[in-house]
């Protein structure tokens, strides 16, 4: 007969076993640090109502030994990006709106954190009192 002690243990020993090849087998992304410092969200400045066809600017605040991956889902394309700065030029998609650019700041612990940015395609019809129409070119001018 089996003593009870050996059997708690050799239960336990295959239980902690399963549980370290279920933590390997659904873990597949990438290392993730957790952010304990006091280090804020970074905070993207530039314009939220751009004109179509304009190409456009945005920065974070520089801080130093800090990397940056600017990504924009819609309305655009990334023309160049030089650390905290990112250019953009947009389509020509007047009257649109939810054009998301993100940001991922990663510090010099390890720490990332993202933050989002919405820009909308002004609508380049302007109407006056009276119904008159002023024109103006792809750059709102």
């Amino acid at each position: 007969m089996t003593p009870i002690t050996h059997y708690f243990v050799h239960r336990s020993v295959k239980a902690m076993t399963l549980v370290a090849l279920l933590a390997t087998f659904y873990y597949s992304g990438e290392a993730q640090t957790p952010c304990t410092d006091n280090v804020p969200n970074p905070v993207i400045s530039g314009k939220s109502w751009v004109c179509a066809n304009e190409q456009t600017t945005y920065s974070t605040l520089s801080v130093s030994g800090s990397t940056w991956q600017w990504t924009l889902a819609s309305g655009g394309q990334i023309i160049s990006t030089n650390n905290n700065t990112v250019t953009i030029r947009w389509n020509y998609q007047p009257g649109t709106s939810g054009h998301k650019l993100s940001v991922k700041e990663t510090n010099t612990n390890g720490c990332s954190k993202t933050v989002e940015y919405l820009v909308s395609i002004k609508d380049i019809t302007l109407r006056c009192i009276g119904n008159f129409n002023v024109s103006v070119d792809n750059t709102c001018k």
